[in-house]
């Protein structure tokens, strides 16, 4: 295999991973909406899996770079890297690929995150009103410590 067949197929074999691993964080967003936890669970581990397939392959890349540049993977010298090929525009139509990829795996992982904290608030906020924390407001001890009451509230009698 060629060097210019070498770096393409590392292209896209991060570019491949980098879908799957955006495809992931949208089946987990519409396991988070729904209320199944077992296939929150599969979509974590799926998430997890499909980020460590991408880290292998990134460093692929950045190591094939290295190796062949004899300097760093930035941005800069991959791009240098490229114009040696003959098949730059494709080469160069990847890379944007991958940039433009990476960005909406950032907002829709962030988008996932936000909704996380939601759910933890909405749960949060539940938990306080069964142990009726929200109500009671906290009491100064003789030493001006703050002391909360932590009752339970009687929700029914058998």
């Amino acid at each position: 295999m060629t060097e210019e067949q070498q770096f393409t197929t590392l292209l896209n074999n991060e570019l491949t991973s980098l879908q799957n691993l955006l495809t992931t964080i949208h089946q987990e967003y519409g396991a988070l909406i729904g209320t199944d936890v077992e296939a929150l669970e599969i979509a974590t581990l799926q998430k997890n899996n499909a980020l460590a397939k991408q880290a292998e392959t990134t460093i692929a890349r950045q190591n094939y770079v290295v190796t062949v540049n004899g300097k760093s993977a930035e941005e800069i010298e991959l791009n240098k890297l490229i114009t040696k090929y003959s098949n730059q525009a494709q080469l160069l139509t990847t890379l944007n690929q991958l940039h433009v990829i990476a960005e909406q795996c950032q907002t829709a992982n962030r988008t996932n995150g936000k909704l996380i904290l939601q759910k933890q608030q909405y749960t949060r906020n539940a938990l306080d009103i069964l142990r009726q924390a929200d109500s009671k407001p906290s009491t100064y001890s003789g030493q001006g410590d703050s002391v909360t009451q932590t009752e339970g509230r009687i929700l029914g009698k058998a």
